[in-house]
């Protein structure tokens, strides 16, 4: 008896969990969605966070920031920003959806370009911070422990993907994206961002071979060539789709103020980017904490400018000018220098108006 109970309570419940609404697997749409949502928050996370503080533009008070700010850290404390570059809508995904695009022929090529230039963003600033990665092996489900690739290897392999990323941009199809939060399906502007991703990758090498000065001049002279054209992360006022920086000073208030060094330096330069980039304390006036001090009575960001729903720049015009800058400087050119780097100023300016 006990046994004909067991049996039809077993047939009973069979496929209680299965949802007929629900699809089975992702659709590329969305698989492109979750991966621009990812870059957003690589692009705001703990990493740039960390890069303010030791930059002294931010100061760590409290908690975890507050070691951080004297150059402590643990081995997991950047397991996020690692995830993000291999999973959760990271490598793994942006394969998925160069493969999908191929299943479609020519009509998925430009698909696959946004999705090989949305790779090199996130390969080549790994490589940039860790040196060393995993990076060839990385999806082989054979390989149990991945090789780490040599730096400059990795910036080789991205150069060819943002190269092949380009070619694919130039599919005559009109198939694009509906859903790219970065350039609403523009190609064109995709094509700029994956110039001055390359010029980027290469301006990391000129201080060992000054000669990639040269190609570094070559991509920008063909990147952002306004500020209509900066790729940058989408936010909103609601909870789910705010700006990281102005939700970690939400949910962690006094972990993170003001760093007084970059504000001194702005003060004593009468600079005016003091008031857009800090706002004032409750006494009326910008304050700033040295490293491991009292977050008492300091500012914070400035809440019009670095909001809730303020964009961040990941890939800008201002860096396409500021490469070129340098570059000329490096090459002797200290006119051609100048004018790039009052460009940029302009630039700067006008965003900020």
């Amino acid at each position: 008896f006990f046994s004909i109970l067991f049996i039809g309570c077993d047939n009973w419940i069979e496929g209680y969990d299965d949802d007929p609404n629900s699809s089975s697997e992702a659709s590329i749409d969305n698989l492109l969605t979750a991966s621009q949502v990812n870059i957003f928050n690589f692009s705001e996370n703990h990493l740039a966070r960390t890069v303010a503080i030791w930059l002294q533009q931010m100061a760590g008070t409290d908690r975890q920031y507050k070691s951080l700010g004297l150059y402590t850290i643990e081995e997991n404390d950047y397991s996020s920003s690692w995830q993000s570059v291999y999973i959760n809508g990271g490598l793994k995904d942006l394969r998925l959806i160069q493969s999908m695009a191929d299943s479609k022929g020519l009509k998925g090529a430009r698909y696959k370009g946004i999705a090989q230039i949305m790779e090199a963003y996130l390969i080549g600033m790994a490589a940039s911070i860790w040196g060393d990665i995993p990076y060839t092996q990385v999806l082989n489900e054979s390989v149990e422990n991945p090789q780490l690739d040599e730096q400059s290897q990795v910036y080789n392999i991205v150069q060819f993907l943002l190269e092949t990323a380009i070619q694919n941009l130039e599919s005559d199809t009109t198939l694009v994206p509906h859903n790219d939060m970065f350039y609403n399906g523009d190609i064109e502007k995709w094509r700029a961002a994956a110039y001055t991703l390359k010029a980027r990758y290469y301006m990391h090498w000129v201080e060992t071979d000054i000669s990639y000065c040269d190609s570094a001049l070559a991509s920008a002279n063909k990147g952002i060539s306004s500020l209509d054209g900066n790729m940058k992360a989408l936010h909103g006022t609601e909870s789910s789709e705010q700006n990281m920086w102005y939700q970690f000073e939400q949910d962690r208030s006094g972990y993170m103020v003001a760093g007084a060094n970059l504000i001194n330096l702005l003060r004593d330069n009468n600079d005016p980017r003091l008031a857009i980039y800090y706002s004032e304390n409750n006494a009326g006036s910008v304050v700033g904490a040295n490293p491991n001090g009292d977050p008492q009575g300091k500012s914070n960001l400035n809440d019009e400018f670095f909001g809730a729903d303020a964009s961040i720049d990941i890939v800008s015009f201002e860096e396409n000018l500021l490469i070129q800058a340098e570059c000329q400087y490096r090459l002797g050119n200290e006119n051609e220098a100048q004018l790039m780097l009052q460009s940029a100023q302009t630039a700067t300016e006008e965003k900020w108006v």
